[in-house]
C-alpha cells in the first residue's frame, strides 16, 4: 500500500508540475502573510534538507501580502529546495531572503541561493525546459524548476536564475503584492465545527475506487453520506428522499447526463438544494459552471470540508431570512 501510494503521489506530482509548465494548473489562490507562514515554511524545508546542510531564513519587517495557490507555492519552495540539496553533496548553506521589491510593479521577492556547485554558462539557460536535468537516468525528472516557472508565471510573476560554477546559484521568484486583507485560518475550528455537523450528502462518482475514498473522507467529517454512480439515479434518490441537504458531484459522467446537466436539473427541481461539483479535468475547473462552485481533483480535506460547511451555511442563512421576512440589511 505504501507502495501504491508514492506511485499515486509522484503521478499527481508529475502531472501537476507539467500543467504549471504550461499554466493550465488550476489555481486556488488564497492571500498569505509569508510572516506568518515562515515558522510552517521553515519546518517543511528542514525535512527535504540533509542535516549536513544549515537552513538560513530571513524575513523583511512590514512585508506585503501575497495572492497564490499555496500547494503550488509550497512545491515550487520545496523543488528549489531539492535542486540545492542535490548541488551541496557534501553540505553547505541554504539561504532564504524574503523581502519587498519594486521592479516594474509592487512584487515579494523570495530569494533562494545555496553554496553549491553552481549551473555551467551553457546549461543555465536550459533549466526551465520541462525535462531537461543534468542528473543520472532514474535520479531526476527534470520537472522541478520547470514547475517552478509555470507557477511564477500563472502567479503573474516571475522568476529569474543567477549562478556561477563553484559560487552557487539563486532562484528568486517575484509574486505581486496583494491589497486585499489576510485573515488567519483558525484550523482548531474548523476541526471543532467538523464534530457537529450531522447534514446529509447525496455524492455522485462513477468510479468506484474514488468515491469509496470521498464517501469516507465525508463520514469522518461528521456528515452522512449517500452514494450514486450515474446522474439519473442521483435524480431518483433526490426526488425519493427529501431530507438530502447537499449534492456534491463529479462533472464527467457517462450515459447522457453530466454533472453539470444532474446540477442544472437540481436547481430547477430543488430550488435551494446546494450544489457542489468536482473535476480533475484542468479546463473544466478553469472555465467552471456559472453558479456552481467547481473544486479540482484530488481534493484536499480541508478544502473540501470548507466548502461544503460554506455552501450549507449559505443555505441555513438564506432560510432564515425568508421566515423572518428579512430580504436585506436594515434601512439606514
Amino acid at each position: 500500500m505504501d507502495n501504491i501510494l508514492r506511485a499515486s503521489e509522484r503521478g499527481v506530482a508529475l502531472t501537476r508540475q507539467l500543467l504549471s509548465f504550461a499554466r493550465r494548473q488550476a489555481a486556488s489562490p488564497r492571500v498569505l502573510n509569508l510572516q506568518v507562514e515562515l515558522p510552517r515554511i521553515a519546518e517543511m524545508l528542514r525535512a527535504s534538507l540533509r542535516g549536513d546542510i544549515e537552513l538560513a531564513l530571513s524575513v523583511a519587517d512590514n512585508l506585503w501580502c501575497i495572492e497564490v495557490d499555496l500547494a503550488e507555492f509550497e512545491i515550487a519552495l520545496l523543488n528549489v529546495a531539492a535542486n540545492a540539496r542535490d548541488a551541496m553533496p557534501e553540505g553547505g548553506r541554504f539561504e532564504i531572503d524574503i523581502r519587498n521589491a519594486a521592479r516594474d510593479g509592487d512584487y515579494v521577492a523570495i530569494a533562494m541561493r545555496d553554496t553549491g556547485m553552481g549551473i555551467p554558462a551553457d546549461l543555465i539557460a536550459n533549466v526551465f525546459d520541462p525535462f531537461f536535468t543534468t542528473k543520472e537516468a532514474g535520479e531526476g525528472t527534470g520537472l522541478g524548476l520547470s514547475q517552478v516557472y509555470g507557477f511564477a508565471q500563472q502567479s503573474g510573476g516571475f522568476v529569474v536564475i543567477d549562478s556561477q560554477p563553484g559560487s552557487g546559484t539563486t532562484v528568486t521568484i517575484h509574486l505581486l503584492r496583494s491589497y486585499k486583507e489576510f485573515v488567519a485560518a483558525d484550523q482548531d475550528a474548523s476541526t471543532a465545527a467538523a464534530q457537529q455537523r450531522r447534514e446529509r450528502i447525496l455524492l455522485v462518482e462513477d468510479n468506484a475506487e474514488v468515491a469509496t475514498v470521498t464517501a469516507q473522507m465525508l463520514a469522518a467529517m461528521g456528515f452522512a453520506v449517500e452514494t450514486a454512480d450515474r446522474g439519473r439515479k442521483a435524480l431518483d434518490k433526490l426526488c425519493a428522499d427529501p431530507g438530502i441537504d447537499l449534492l456534491l458531484t463529479d462533472v464527467v459522467m457517462p450515459e447522457g447526463m453530466t454533472g453539470v446537466d444532474l446540477a442544472k436539473q437540481v436547481r430547477s427541481r430543488f430550488l435551494d438544494l446546494p450544489v457542489i461539483l468536482m473535476s480533475g479535468y484542468n479546463d473544466v475547473v478553469a472555465r467552471g459552471s456559472p453558479g456552481f462552485p467547481v473544486l479540482h481533483k484530488p481534493i484536499p480535506y480541508g478544502e473540501l470540508f470548507r466548502s461544503i460547511c460554506a455552501c450549507l451555511d449559505g443555505r441555513r442563512a438564506a432560510r432564515r431570512q425568508v421566515v423572518t421576512g428579512v430580504t436585506g440589511p436594515p434601512p439606514g
